[in-house]
């Protein structure tokens, strides 16, 4: 999710293309970001909130960050099951359930 919402922050919602150098780089960066947070001691309950810190301000959109994390998502190749069955991913598993009339 980090990676969805720093991709949909350096891309101004979406509205500027980024390449395929682009995307790795962006997600290699979260991916540190995230590393270093683990590394300062912050709880997950924490390193949530800093994630959702964008979203709160309106700095990106929620529904571009949607679009972008089913993106990723897709390219990571992660068992549909394996998601569906992770009982931390209930909220938003729901959510889009009920979005797509499922």
């Amino acid at each position: 999710m980090h990676r969805a919402v720093q991709i949909a922050l350096k891309t101004s919602n979406g509205e500027k293309e980024l390449d395929a150098a682009a995307y790795k780089l962006l997600s290699k960066d979260a991916e540190t970001e995230l590393n270093i947070w683990i590394a300062a001691g912050k709880t997950t309950d924490q390193i949530a909130l800093e994630i959702y810190v964008p979203l709160e301000r309106k700095q990106v959109s929620k529904a571009v960050v949607a679009q972008i994390f089913a993106r990723l998502l897709k390219g990571d190749r992660v068992k549909a099951s394996e998601i569906v069955c992770d009982a931390s991913l209930k909220y938003l598993i729901d959510a889009i359930k009920h979005v797509a009339n499922v």
